[in-house]
């Protein structure tokens, strides 16, 4: 018998649970190594003190409830409950108690086993909060979310942005398997982490959707997360985007790729555009062998800046090449036939300017028609001034009745410099939203006319980028200058 004492009290004495002898007024009388762990007091702590001093005081008749339970015969098990550490930490605990009878049958007091189950309630709200961040992140999510069996695909959770993209109701994509919404109905880009594939909603609609999946367990089965992202617009606009590059590259190929050196002259040009494809054009058309040595060339500006307008100015190019092998001194019958195919060809309201020159190199004598285009400066040395060359008739692609009848030919000088160039150049607006305007071009002339013709370019350029400031180009912008030597 002592033997079985000694043995019950040793299994007592090394249980993790706190093991609590108390009589009937609820005085301590045991206590064991697992209750000094759980609530920091030792055995001459507590020992013949109330075992109210462990709970919280708006639960101090918790215990006494207890006892009064057990003297009815009615057990007490896993009650759940909070209780006070030696340091005043709060514990949350379950209680089981057993009556400690006499011989006799009377009760003698009660027998408390306390579990700390702290970690373990801290661990379940941790879990809950993880499963209400992960609700709220999964119903919030802007992009597609479904959950789907990785064995069957079956889908097991969507969220309603899957629902608006895929234009099912929930318990319509619940019944669904994941491959149902791809088009081809296999399974193999569910193999790939990152992929796009065509995927149709409810209406039969196709789209695009960029995937992405990953693997995850839940409760014991292994799933699959897709998240969906309808990416037709964006494929459009890659489509688009480079589609424009190759307008781009096929207009740059349409400009020439190098100035005609004439003797006696300076030339430079270039265009500068403010999307990926514009309307400026220009050009230089060598003369008949036949007549005296010159040049002649074109500067155009087609409304809008662009494909459409790049569209247009191609067609320009074609048919200018075309006719000026054999109309190339007569420039009132060239842009007449050019007026006349822009009007057959154009299918909307875009129009063209277009200045026309042809210099005759030994006489300095400049031939110059302009559709609407202007102004073009020259600068006349001997005088010290600027000219401009007014527009001498209306856009081409207008109306068929205009004429182009040429102005008289301009004579030029060494020192002059012609500058030709487009609209995009003096309506450049500031952030004031004011113009860069004509009259600052005409003090770059002056101030800079002792400069070659790439410098006098650069100097006007660079001033228009500094005026603008940090805001992007409105138009394209064709600079040409052209100065006489010698």
């Amino acid at each position: 018998m002592d033997e079985l004492r000694a043995f019950l009290a040793a299994i007592v004495e090394s249980s993790d649970d706190a093991i609590i002898g108390l009589n009937q007024q609820g005085r301590i009388f045991s206590w064991n190594r697992g209750a000094k762990q759980i609530y920091g007091y030792t055995n001459e702590e507590v020992v013949g003190q109330s075992i109210s001093r462990l709970t919280l005081p708006e639960r101090s008749d918790e215990i006494h409830n207890m006892l009064r339970n057990l003297q009815s015969g009615q057990p007490v098990q896993h009650l759940s409950s909070i209780h006070l550490h030696k340091k005043g930490l709060s514990l949350y605990v379950s209680l089981s108690a057993s009556p400690v009878i006499d011989r006799n049958g009377q009760l003698l007091g009660a027998s408390l086993i306390v579990r700390d189950i702290t970690r373990q309630l801290k661990a379940e709200e941790a879990l809950r909060e993880a499963e209400e961040k992960y609700r709220q992140l999964f119903h919030a999510e802007q992009d597609a979310i479904i959950l789907f069996e990785q064995e069957s695909g079956k889908i097991h959770e969507a969220n309603a942005a899957a629902l608006k993209l895929y234009g099912y109701s929930r318990n319509e994509l619940l019944q669904m398997r994941v491959s149902e919404l791809n088009v081809s109905g296999d399974d193999k880009w569910l193999n790939l982490q990152r992929s796009s594939a065509y995927h149709r909603n409810s209406n039969g609609q196709h789209f695009i959707a960029e995937i992405s999946l990953g693997n995850l367990h839940l409760k014991g089965r292994s799933m699959q997360v897709m998240i969906a992202r309808d990416i037709s617009e964006k494929h459009q606009n890659v489509l688009l985007r480079q589609g424009l590059e190759l307008a781009k590259d096929f207009q740059q190929r349409l400009l020439p790729d190098t100035t005609p050196q004439l003797p006696g002259y300076d030339i430079y040009v270039q265009s500068s555009y403010c999307q990926d494809a514009g309307g400026d054009y220009f050009d230089f058309f060598p003369l008949p062998k036949e007549t005296e040595p010159g040049l002649a060339f074109a500067v155009g500006d087609v409304s809008g800046h662009n494909v459409g307008a790049a569209l247009l100015m191609a067609l320009t190019k074609g048919i200018l090449q075309n006719e000026a092998r054999h109309s190339l001194l007569e420039s009132d019958r060239l842009l007449r036939t050019l007026n006349q195919h822009l009007l057959r060809s154009a299918t909307d309201s875009s129009f063209l300017t277009l200045f026309f020159g042809r210099i005759e190199a030994q006489r300095h004598l400049l031939h110059w028609n302009s559709a609407g285009h202007g102004p073009v400066f020259c600068y006349n040395r001997d005088q010290d001034k600027i000219i401009e060359l007014p527009p001498n008739d209306i856009p081409l692609g207008i109306a068929a009745k205009a004429r182009y009848t040429p102005p008289s030919p301009f004579q030029l000088k060494t020192g002059d410099i012609l500058l030709v160039g487009t609209d995009g150049l003096w309506e450049t607006r500031n952030p004031q939203g004011e113009m860069f305007r004509s009259d600052r071009l005409r003090q770059i002339i002056a101030s800079h006319r002792e400069k070659d013709a790439q410098s006098i370019y650069q100097i006007i350029m660079q001033k228009i980028t500094d005026f603008r400031r940090n805001l992007a180009a409105e138009d394209d912008m064709t600079l040409m200058v052209i100065k006489v030597t010698g």
